[in-house]
């Protein structure tokens, strides 16, 4: 049986109810911290990265934006150049981070 040591996926929630899409996520994270396996996802739900990634990529126009910790590069100055949205980050009545889209540009 094979060992792969990198694990690509292409929006894999995006066909999923959110029950489904929270637990793909759980079971991809689990995988990646059992193996060791470096996991790549390209995600355009922005909460699920807020939720599940460890670092990220933000590419513009096929160039890497910026990289590194979710609350560091989903900034609202970020946001307006990579997805021209006016859009912030915040704290739910829980702790969680959630990205809350007011407009578009």
């Amino acid at each position: 049986m094979r060992e792969p040591q990198v694990l690509l996926l292409d929006e894999p929630t995006s066909a999923l109810d959110m029950h489904r899409q929270l637990e793909a996520m759980r079971r991809v994270r689990g995988l990646a911290q059992e193996s060791g396996m470096l996991v790549l996802i390209a995600l355009h739900d922005l909460n699920l990265v807020l939720k599940f990634a460890d670092k990220v990529a933000m590419l513009s126009d096929g160039t890497l934006h910026d990289f590194g910790p979710a609350p560091r590069v989903l900034t609202p100055d970020n946001l307006a150049a990579t997805f021209r949205i006016k859009a912030r980050v915040e704290p739910c009545s829980q702790g969680i981070l959630h990205l809350i889209v007011d407009d578009a540009i």
